[in-house]
């Protein structure tokens, strides 16, 4: 089968979300036909502040410090987020499904968008590839507007070109670390 280089965001915010961003990250590494390539070391984030407004396939571009600052109002925990590179063979809804089960099984409520909760998992990109599915974007749609996306991503794959044609280390550049910080560095 044809192997695809997937790129995955990882986070949470609820019981323990280093513990839960860890745990996912090892049920991730059991998936059939995959194998991880490299991970991110773990940063701590601000919550993000809800938007008041109605979502129609896009997000605004909530990542900037001053947004994330405004978050702390909200009272959430601070996020615990990653990025980790895989291997698959894996069709895009078959580890969709796959991830989905992840996070239902680790205790993800779906309650409301924005919420706080045990633990996320986005995909990123699968490949090189752009899928507009009912239920799923690929490339992420906020993809090129998170800190705690960029950063991370920027970390394991700094050459990779995204979408807008520049590449993660340089994308990675136009976000502030005030709002994000090293958590647990990944042991080299």
């Amino acid at each position: 089968m044809f192997q695809q280089t997937v790129y995955l965001a990882l986070g949470g915010n609820l019981n323990n979300p280093k513990a839960q961003v860890e745990e996912a990250i090892a049920q991730l590494s059991r998936l059939p036909d995959s194998q991880i390539l490299s991970q991110s070391s773990l940063y701590r984030t601000l919550a993000m502040a809800a938007p008041d407004i109605d979502f129609v396939g896009t997000e605004p571009a909530l990542t900037t410090g001053s947004d994330l600052l405004a978050a702390r109002q909200n009272q959430e925990p601070d996020y615990c987020n990653a990025v980790i590179a895989l291997n698959t063979s894996l069709p895009l809804r078959t580890l969709w499904r796959y991830i989905q089960g992840i996070e239902a099984a680790m205790g993800r409520a779906r309650t409301k968008r924005w919420a706080a909760r045990v633990i996320d998992i986005d995909i990123l990109l699968y490949g090189t590839g752009r899928f507009v599915l009912p239920e799923l974007h690929v490339p992420h749609v906020g993809l090129l507007t998170r800190a705690f996306v960029m950063i991370p991503l920027a970390e394991i794959a700094p050459t990779l070109v995204l979408p807008n044609q520049a590449t993660a280390a340089a994308w990675a550049q136009k976000f502030t670390h005030e709002s994000i910080e090293v958590w647990e560095a990944v042991a080299t």
